[in-house]
C-alpha cells in the first residue's frame, strides 16, 4: 500500500470516527433564550460558531492544494 493510500485511509478514519455530541448549553444561555432577551445576538453567535470550523477546513484544503500545485510546477 503506497503512502497516498495510507494517508487517505487515515484521514477517512478520522472523519468517520467522530462521535455525536449532545448540545447541552449553559444555564445562563438557556434562561436568556427562554426569556427572549437578545435572541438576535444568539443567532449571530450560533452562525459564527457554525461557520468558523468550516472556514478553517476549507482554508486548510486550499493551502494543501496550493502547495501541491506549487510543488508540481517547480519540479
Amino acid at each position: 500500500m503506497n503512502t497516498k493510500s495510507k494517508n487517505f485511509l487515515f484521514f477517512l478514519s478520522l472523519i468517520l470516527s467522530v462521535d455525536t455530541v449532545n448540545a447541552q448549553g449553559c444555564a445562563m444561555c438557556k434562561a436568556a433564550v427562554e426569556n427572549g432577551v437578545g435572541n438576535e445576538g444568539f443567532n449571530d453567535a450560533i452562525l459564527y460558531l457554525m461557520l468558523f470550523p468550516y472556514f478553517i477546513a476549507f482554508a486548510g484544503i486550499g493551502l494543501f492544494v496550493y502547495l501541491l500545485n506549487k510543488k508540481k510546477v517547480n519540479h
